[in-house]
């Protein structure tokens, strides 16, 4: 992308701030950000905000090392961890709600969005399985946790394409900027 894209312009503030204002807005007890090597910058996007900020100094390792250094913040009371992806903007809390939502009709599902036949994020997880995520799925990463488990998890299928989009392209995030605009711009009378 040529720069971090956790900090560019959303709404009026930085992505990682929209997203982490979003986990604010919903029923999430305790946010916990995971940062790579923009530490410094991801500090300075969240001054103010009342997230957890854990470094992941493995970040090399791919995405499972992040929810891991993140699992490991989770409190004991903690009955389930969300799994959202940082470069996602069009989260909402009304998405992250209904997820929520969702999961507690069975709460010893794994539950995570769908649309159409695309399977997204945020994934919300019970907290049982803290330890297999820990020290299971080195070589295939959270997905094997779902494949290990595929009785255990149930789809929510909703309308947004969004839980799909991550923007890891300057296309990417040409086009989540389109979405926003085009519902911004219905919202106005």
């Amino acid at each position: 992308m040529g720069q971090q894209k956790l900090l560019l312009p959303w709404a009026g503030k930085a992505v990682l701030r929209h997203i982490v204002d979003e986990l604010d807005s919903s029923e999430i007890d305790e946010t916990i950000v995971v940062t790579g090597g923009d530490h410094d910058l991801m500090i300075d996007c969240l001054k103010g905000c009342d997230v957890i900020l854990e470094r992941n100094r493995t970040v090399h390792e791919g995405m499972l090392s992040s929810v891991r250094t993140g699992l490991r913040k989770v409190g004991e009371r903690a009955h389930a961890i969300m799994i959202v992806l940082g470069d996602q903007p069009s989260l909402s809390s009304s998405l992250i709600n209904g997820v929520i939502g969702f999961w507690r009709k069975e709460a010893s599902c794994i539950a995570r969005p769908v649309y159409r036949e695309g399977h997204g994020h945020p994934v919300l997880i019970p907290i049982e399985f803290r330890e297999v995520i820990l020290s299971d799925f080195d070589d295939v990463g959270l997905k094997g946790l779902l494949h290990q488990f595929p009785d255990r998890v149930r789809e929510w299928s909703v309308d947004d394409p969004g839980v799909l989009i991550d923007i890891d392209t300057p296309e990417d995030y040409a086009y989540e900027l389109a979405r926003l605009q085009s519902s911004t711009s219905t919202l106005l009378p």
